[in-house]
């Protein structure tokens, strides 16, 4: 009898054992499918989903291109000391978060971080910035390096130039046809003819401010413009070109996301030519002002941005926690 009781009670131990694990297991196999569900993290446009075109290129000091590309702690810039534009070297990493790393002590052979850094060495200058999408990475055209503009917007660095000189960012050379689509989150203090992206060479794509106050210029052989209020040249926007086919003279200027001008604007593709930012190839022709962020997207030779993703974009660089909150 007693042999009996030892036995059942041993077995019941045994199925009591056994839903516990079974409840274990159950309960790993949910919390892993909710975290699956819920990985989400920093959203750059690479992030984005937006179906009507490619991401090819993305330039910024401010911020990544995407949750891989930050949580990588991949490079941005390459500062250094503007006395001379070539020594004391700092190369911009970012951090998780999506924005470059202003606090930690990364800058080789320093102790000091990127912000310390470019104090201790009175003003620091941009003489690369990576393309952390392809391989179009920019470098200053010149001895005279792009000067940084620290806490220019939402407290991270831009590019541009404080005087109207011949310094540019040149990427080497690309081919990509069109449809295209040209970003810039750009601000410009004194006027002057100068690209925000585009290409180094007359009548191909380019997404520029012309030589009039307050006018955006789009065109690919041919141009569309913009001529705005006072407010296009003192304040940043959000600049969006979208090129289209010249048969369908759809191409469009957006300003924050708003419809300004629209036409054809030729057929010229980026064709072997490299890519302009921040100036373009004519002498003293540079931005006075500061530039943040330009992409360029392709539409596989088809199909123009949609305005939907053109306001996924432009939500994207407005935003607050992701972007440049402004």
């Amino acid at each position: 009898m007693r042999r009996r009781f030892i036995l059942a009670w041993a077995l019941l131990l045994a199925g009591l054992c056994c839903i516990q694990q079974s409840s274990a297991f159950w309960q790993s196999r949910d919390s892993n499918y909710n975290i699956s569900a819920n990985v989400g993290g920093y959203q750059g446009p690479g992030d984005l989903s937006i179906s009507s075109n490619t991401l090819v290129s993305f330039w910024s000091c401010g911020r990544a291109v995407s949750a891989a590309y930050a949580a990588a702690h991949s490079d941005g810039c390459i500062f250094a000391d503007a006395a001379t534009g070539t020594t004391a070297l700092c190369t911009s990493i970012f951090q998780t978060n999506g924005y470059i790393d202003l606090t930690t002590p990364y800058c080789a052979g320093s102790t000091l971080n990127l912000s310390q850094f470019c104090i201790a060495q009175v003003s620091c200058v941009i003489t690369q910035v990576y393309d952390q999408k392809g391989s179009n990475t920019v470098t200053s055209s010149t001895s005279t390096a792009i000067p940084a503009t620290f806490s220019a917007l939402n407290g991270y660095p831009c590019f541009g130039t404080a005087a109207s000189s011949t310094s540019r960012l040149l990427s080497s050379t690309i081919t990509q046809s069109l449809p295209l689509t040209l970003v810039a989150l750009a601000k410009r203090t004194t006027v002057s003819y100068a690209n925000m992206i585009g290409a180094n060479s007359g009548a191909n794509p380019e997404l520029l401010y012309t030589s009039t106050a307050n006018q955006i210029h789009l065109g690919a052989g041919t141009n569309i413009l913009y001529s705005g209020s006072s407010g296009v040249d003192s304040n940043f926007h959000a600049y969006i070109g979208v090129i289209d086919l010249n048969a369908n003279a759809d191409s469009v200027i957006y300003v924050d996301a708003v419809n300004e001008a629209s036409g054809a604007t030729g057929s010229n593709p980026f064709s072997s030519v490299a890519i302009n930012l921040v100036g373009t190839n004519s002498s003293g022709q540079s931005l006075v002002g500061q530039e943040c962020e330009a992409s360029l997207w392709s539409g596989g030779g088809t199909t123009k941005m949609s305005s939907g993703d053109v306001g996924t974009l432009n939500t994207n660089m407005h935003s607050a926690t992701s972007g440049w909150n402004f």
